[in-house]
């Protein structure tokens, strides 16, 4: 990477010196990411930060609507993991062994390594933003006990 997020921000003109300071504090008290922090203190449009980001990671961006992602896929990675990495599957091709991953940290490769290693495909990563994956998965996951349910529902798409 040849720029930091935040200082990315600050040279398009999104984001000032006083808002990252803001961010960078707030991060470092809740052990958070920067890019999660810069867009839930509002300094920074959700929608700015994943083209933004896309850009310093010449990553493609998405879009995620969590109604047009089955349920099946969502489950490929445990919520834990999917919580833990701010990440969500949003789909599958089980004939290549290719899972396509929104991530609200795409640069993260630990959690690429572990969840092709959990689910033996190789993942493609996405970005998105943090507020679409929390999105996704609290309609997908709910809380532990819904998303475990889950794994024993029919999927109304098959």
């Amino acid at each position: 990477m040849s720029q930091r997020i935040g200082d990315l921000l600050v040279a398009a003109g999104v984001l000032d010196r006083a808002g990252l300071q803001q961010a960078v504090a707030e991060r470092e008290q809740h052990r958070g990411q920067l890019g999660r922090c810069i867009v839930e203190l509002g300094l920074v449009g959700e929608e700015t930060y994943v083209r933004a980001l896309s850009a310093q990671l010449q990553l493609p961006a998405v879009s995620l609507d969590p109604a047009h992602i089955a349920a099946s896929v969502v489950r490929t990675v445990p919520l834990k993991t999917c919580e833990r990495y701010g990440l969500v599957p949003f789909r599958l091709d089980a004939k290549r062994k290719l899972l396509d991953v929104a991530m609200a940290d795409a640069s993260n490769n630990e959690a690429i390594d572990a969840i092709e290693e959990m689910t033996r495909f190789k993942v493609r990563p996405f970005v998105a933003g943090p507020g679409a994956v929390d999105r996704v998965l609290e309609m997908h996951g709910g809380n532990g006990a819904d998303y475990m349910k889950m794994s024993v529902m029919k999927d109304p798409a098959q």
